[in-house]
């Protein structure tokens, strides 16, 4: 009785090769697939990405409807997205914040409030303003910043803290 492998040998010794050509053919596909994975997913996978680490987060439209944008699991932390208020005395939309809003006292996650112009905590009142800096209460911390930059219609933000 012939073993398997010994036959596969023998086919292969008829047609010319060697069994090392067969395995680095099968290397070679490995590392190709292995390298295409990887590659997308360094991009990010959705093709939402860009080389200096932009995300798609959603739309100006989309701000403009529901007031914020919200993202659980934007990179290590959540992000919340907000439009500031009008420029008194102009027709000019207010800037754009991106934030991590994890309040520094209990990492209770802080919401925006129009009235007040500022993130406020709801566990203990902690106040920020639209840059995230700590206006007031038992914060000791900064809210931590994205960067973010508006590309047609588009809002990207990057997965980094400024």
């Amino acid at each position: 009785m012939v073993h398997s492998s010994t036959s596969h040998s023998r086919k292969l010794l008829k047609l010319g090769r060697s069994e090392p050509s067969l395995i680095s053919s099968g290397r070679r596909a490995f590392l190709r697939q292995f390298g295409t994975g990887w590659l997308l997913v360094m991009m990010g996978g959705c093709g939402k990405t860009t080389s200096a680490g932009f995300q798609n987060i959603g739309s100006l439209k989309l701000l403009a409807e529901d007031g914020k944008i919200f993202s659980e699991h934007f990179s290590s932390e959540p992000l919340l997205v907000i439009r500031g208020p009008k420029k008194k005395n102009s027709a000019e939309m207010g800037a754009l914040t991106a934030v991590s809003p994890i309040c520094s006292h209990q990492k209770c996650l802080v919401n925006w409030d129009n009235a007040q112009d500022s993130f406020i905590c709801p566990c203990h009142q902690s106040r920020f303003d639209i840059t995230g800096k700590h206006l007031q209460g038992p914060a000791t911390q900064n809210l931590k910043t994205y960067p973010i930059e508006v590309r047609g219609d588009d809002i990207w933000v990057a997965g980094r803290f400024q």
